[in-house]
């Protein structure tokens, strides 16, 4: 067998190891076997088949991916140059976006911590830990029934509190421009 795929990579000039194709037909041999499959007669006529096919499609995988390789870098090529006006526009409204993040995140993180015991907890259990509701009634001790509507609740408080946060302090609006920019890490300034 390993005379046949050695035979049958040097006439495909596959870049296969014989080795390879002999353990790929043993494995097929053995891991696919057809129910009321006919006897074989001529076993080395079977692997000489099903060697040079392994080859073949090897040769085709690898024929595809040097297609896909080469239309990529085709298409790669063709992108226009970045333009350094946009590029600065770019990192101007990444950092703007960064300074609206953060102000937000610390509002939320504020608002999250005047909840009360109960609706953090729950909060936390639902979003952050994915408990379902029966594990969450189990867990607060509630009524399986009466998990929804806590759950609906805190939801709501935490929604109040963050639209009323930001209502009632233009003052943290303002230290918005006092933040400092966070690091541009895109190297080509693509903003998609």
């Amino acid at each position: 067998m390993f005379r046949i795929a050695r035979r049958i990579s040097r006439q495909l000039a596959v870049a296969v190891e014989a080795e390879d194709l002999v353990s790929v037909f043993v494995v097929r041999l053995f891991t696919d076997p057809a129910k009321d499959a006919p006897r074989v007669r001529h076993f080395l006529g079977l692997a000489s088949v099903a060697m040079r096919n392994e080859a073949l499609n090897q040769l085709r995988r690898a024929k595809r991916a040097l297609a896909r390789h080469e239309a990529y870098e085709a298409q790669r090529q063709q992108l226009p140059p970045v333009d350094p006006a946009r590029e600065v526009d770019y990192r101007e409204r990444r950092q703007d976006l960064a300074r609206l993040g953060a102000l937000f995140l610390s509002i939320a993180s504020e608002c999250f911590n005047r909840l009360n015991e109960r609706d953090r907890r729950i909060l936390v259990a639902r979003e952050v830990d994915g408990l379902s509701y029966d594990e969450l009634a189990d867990t607060l001790e509630l009524p399986r029934p009466q998990v929804g509507m806590v759950l609906k609740r805190a939801r709501q408080h935490l929604a109040d509190a963050i639209s009323h946060a930001f209502a009632l302090s233009p003052e943290r609006l303002a230290r918005l421009d006092e933040m400092p920019p966070p690091v541009d890490d895109d190297p080509r300034g693509d903003p998609a």
